[in-house]
Parts: structure tokens; C-alpha cells; sequence
């Protein structure tokens, strides 16, 4: 497979993540998603079969799919499941696990994993599978109060390690990422964190090879999207283990909102994007890692500073012709042919950056954070 996807597209993006440490990785397209795969978020293989889920409010199916072409191939009913907020899959040698853990709100009380036995999801003559379940809460949480995009309990990131499953958390307040741990059997649990990991980005997936150890988890801060990768042996921390990030540069028209990963039979990652206004979902493969911590950068990337803004905001580029600030529905909020622009009334929330050069090329799409400024 490997040998096909290296063929694929490779395009760079020009953006730093504020992370020590960090080069800048080429990212290949291997295909266009499906438009039924539109909010794709896990993601999984079991032997040469892919696997993923949309979330959020979609249906309660895993669909496997060819992720050379990007199409369906069968869709298989969890038929005592809600798909709440579906966000990541795992699986061990006997079951497959979906988590059902979104939480952008911070409000949830009913978060959850469902267990399906992993010979039904391979049984082609069977169209509807049936789950137990794992229901969670975070000891460590107290407030349950509605808010917008600061709650540090949500998660979209799990893997199987060994007889437990882990949770990586999506901290929107703090940019970091907990990490909790409980077992795989049915019944209710009440998590305590086992670790912290400094990631200064969210979390969005997760993926771990026991067979060599290696972690690897993909998310997107204020700049773009990143992967970093570690070493998990035995009993340390992930905190404990040599944690490498990387700039995770996505094609022209595509997305950067990646959300689902897994590792290939030939030491190499897949990663979905959903579709959204960054771009159209796709299917991605990750080279192996080749990190160290002197790589160089582009010489003259994008930066916008400062991120999270609350008065205003530059694009520092030599070749800046013209920008759009849009909200998340798409929406016109500003432009400017200026690198500098003036936010002082846009009320608090997440935005996207449309750049253009001097010569109308379209540079890319950055996600912009806006504080409110009282």
C-alpha cells in the first residue's frame, strides 16, 4: 500500500506550532473521502480492513471503507448504540471499541465507550452488530456548566494498550492533554487522570502499536495541524517517553481538520480529515518519523500573531496580498489587504483565516482564536 500512496500529491505548509523542538513534515494525499464519510473521526485497521465513524449526531455505523479510493464498501449498524458523539475507535484482538466521549460543552454526564465483538464487525453477512458498554465520568471534574470552547473535559482521542484502554483528553483551556486509563470490561467507572502530556494543541486522535510501542496522536493548534509520535514501553508515563512533534502540512483544497489515525502494516500512519471550510475530508499517510530536534523550517513561513487575539492580529509573510476572517458556518466576518486587522468588536470565539499572496494565490486556511477584549 505504501508504495502506492507515495506517489500521491506532497505540498508544503508553511506554519510553526509553538512547540520545542518541531520540524515541518510533507503529508501525502492518498485520496479524496467519500461525501458519507463527511465527519469521519475514527479510525482503525484489523488486519488489510479500514474502519471509521462519522460523529457528532450521526448515524450509530461503522463504515468500512478503501482508502485508496476513498469509497464505501459496507456499512454495519450498532443497533443498541446512540451516537451521541462518536469520536474515536480502538481495538484489541477480541473486541472493537468506539468512544462516545465528545464533550465541547463540557456538560456531558453520560460519556461512555461501547464494546462490539470484533468477529461480528468482520462477519460480512452480518449488516448489525451489538454493544455493552463502558460508562465513565472524570473524578477530577466538578463544574458541569455549559461552555464554548474552554472546557477541558472533552476527548476525542483512545487507544488499547495491554488490558486497558486510555483516554487523551481535548483540552480546550489549556491546550494540554490528560490522560486516563480503565479497564475494558463492562460497567461504571469513575477516572482519575494518569498522566499530563504538554501537547499545546488538541488532541483528536490516537493510535498504538503494540507490537513495537510506538504512540501517535494528531490534533491541530491555533497554526495548523500536527502529529507527534513516542515510544510507550512498558510502565512509564508518556510523559516519560520521548514525545516528537511535527508540522502536518495538508494539500491545497483539502482539510487540515484531522481526526482519525491508525498504523499501516508497513510502519506508516493513515490519517482522515473531515470536510469542512479548510477543505474537502481526505484520506493521508504519514511517512515514518524523521525527527530531530534541529530539523529546519521554510524560510519564510505564515505566522499570525499574536493567537489567541483580542484587538488585533498580524499575518507576518512577505508575499501578503489580502486576507478573509470567517466564521465556523462560513460566514463573512472581515477582510483587509492589510497584514493587520482590527477585531476589537468581533465577539470571542473560533474563526478561520483565508490567505492570499500578491499574486492571488490562495496560501492556505488558519483556524484564529478571538478573546473577548473586555
Amino acid at each position: 500500500m505504501a508504495s502506492i500512496f507515495r506517489s500521491s500529491l506532497l505540498v508544503v505548509w508553511g506554519c510553526i506550532l509553538p512547540m520545542m523542538g518541531v520540524s515541518q513534515q510533507l503529508l501525502t494525499l492518498v485520496s479524496p473521502l467519500s461525501a458519507t464519510l463527511s465527519e469521519t473521526s475514527g479510525l482503525i485497521r484489523i488486519d488489510s480492513l479500514w474502519f471509521t465513524h462519522n460523529d457528532s449526531g450521526g448515524a450509530s455505523k461503522l463504515f468500512q471503507f478503501d482508502p485508496e479510493t476513498g469509497q464505501v464498501t459496507r456499512e454495519i449498524i450498532v443497533g443498541n448504540a446512540l451516537n451521541r458523539d462518536w469520536e474515536d475507535l480502538c481495538h484489541d484482538s477480541a473486541f472493537v471499541y468506539i468512544g462516545d466521549f465528545g464533550n465541547n460543552q463540557g456538560s456531558r454526564t453520560d460519556l461512555r465507550i461501547f464494546r462490539v465483538p470484533l468477529l461480528d464487525v468482520l462477519d460480512i453477512n452480518q449488516d448489525t452488530v451489538w454493544a455493552d458498554t463502558l460508562n465513565f465520568s472524570y473524578a477530577d471534574q466538578v463544574d458541569f456548566t455549559p461552555t464554548s470552547y474552554s472546557t477541558n473535559y472533552d476527548a476525542e482521542a483512545m487507544i488499547s494498550r495491554g488490558d486497558s484502554l486510555f483516554i487523551f483528553t481535548k483540552n480546550w483551556g489549556d491546550q494540554q492533554s490528560r490522560v486516563y486509563a480503565l479497564p475494558k470490561t463492562p460497567g461504571d467507572y469513575s477516572l482519575n487522570p494518569i498522566d499530563t502530556l504538554a501537547i499545546q494543541g488538541l488532541v483528536t486522535g490516537a493510535s498504538y502499536d503494540e507490537e513495537w510501542g510506538t504512540l501517535g496522536l494528531i490534533g491541530y493548534a491555533f497554526t495548523g495541524a500536527f502529529f507527534a509520535e513516542a515510544e510507550w514501553i512498558g510502565s512509564q508515563l508518556v510523559s516519560e517517553s520521548a514525545l516528537t512533534m511535527e508540522v502536518a502540512n495538508t494539500p491545497g483544497g483539502y482539510s487540515f481538520q484531522i481526526e482519525g489515525i491508525a498504523h499501516t502494516d508497513s510502519g506508516t500512519y493513515l490519517i482522515t480529515a473531515e470536510s469542512g471550510l479548510s477543505g474537502a475530508g481526505a484520506v493521508y499517510e504519514w511517512p515514518p518519523a524523521t525527527i530531530t530536534s534541529h530539523a529546519p523550517l521554510l524560510d519564510d513561513p505564515i505566522r499570525i500573531f499574536p493567537n489567541p487575539a483580542s484587538h488585533a492580529f498580524e499575518v507576518v509573510f512577505s508575499d501578503f496580498g489580502r486576507m478573509e476572517l470567517r466564521d465556523l458556518k462560513g460566514r463573512l466576518v472581515a477582510e483587509s489587504d492589510l497584514p493587520t486587522l482590527d477585531i476589537g468588536q468581533i465577539p470571542a470565539g473560533i474563526y478561520l483565516i483565508t490567505i492570499w499572496s500578491v499574486r492571488g494565490q490562495t496560501l492556505g486556511t488558519y483556524p484564529l482564536v478571538i478573546e473577548g477584549s473586555n
